[in-house]
């Protein structure tokens, strides 16, 4: 009798193992897929394969477009942190450049897809006033790069935002460390002047005396 409870009782339990070792294998499997999907999402991001509207960040408005006058100290290249953005659709450039940067020395902070938002086809380089010894370092190793002012920033960070025709940077060999001055983005077009024209009174005609009559 007891023998005829015990098997069953043992071929039950061994049912509800295999059942739960099913559902732990599916749940498994799904995570594992969803884990897969999700990482490989990110990466198309990441390289730009795949852009949602919305989700890069705009670029931050510059109240003051006009140039830094003066020149610039050459900020030693291991003081200055740089976040590094890619605007194109070149996979994998942002992670390249800020490789690059690297190993000259520079601190590396985001990395990442910005939106480029300036008329600059090599791409820019952005800072606030307390940054610029700091953008002039940067500019120097990566040419082509147009500078433009955050005024709303107050660290000494710097901005790359990458364009489509930025290939590289300088050649280590030709980057001068000397004080200069910044390379900016051109300042917007001023309305034109209006012309003022000059309006004179006609010259009143010479009157002939009338002749009495005779």
């Amino acid at each position: 009798m007891e023998k005829y409870v015990h098997e069953p009782s043992t071929r039950a339990q061994e049912r509800g193992r295999r059942r739960r070792h099913l559902r732990h294998g599916v749940v498994l499997v799904l995570v594992t897929v969803l884990l897969a999907v999700a990482a490989f999402s990110g990466w198309m991001v990441l390289s730009r394969q795949w852009v949602i509207p919305g989700l890069d960040p705009e670029p931050r408005p510059v109240v003051d477009a006009s140039c830094p006058q003066g020149k610039f100290s050459y900020a030693e290249n291991n003081t200055v942190t740089v976040n590094v953005y890619n605007a194109t659709t070149k996979a994998g450039l942002a992670s390249t450049v800020a490789s690059q940067l690297r190993d000259r020395g520079f601190k590396i902070g985001a990395v990442g897809n910005r939106r480029l938002g300036y008329n600059a086809e090599y791409g820019v380089v952005i800072s606030g006033g307390f940054g610029r010894s700091e953008a002039l370092s940067v500019q120097r190793n990566a040419a082509g790069l147009l500078y433009v002012t955050d005024t709303r920033r107050t660290d000494q960070t710097v901005d790359v935002v990458l364009g489509t025709r930025f290939k590289s940077l300088t050649d280590l060999s030709k980057v001068r460390k000397r004080n200069g001055t910044l390379n900016c983005l051109p300042e917007p077009a001023s309305s034109a002047t209006p012309t003022h024209t000059t309006t004179t009174s006609p010259t009143p005609m010479p009157t002939s005396p009338s002749s009495s009559k005779k």
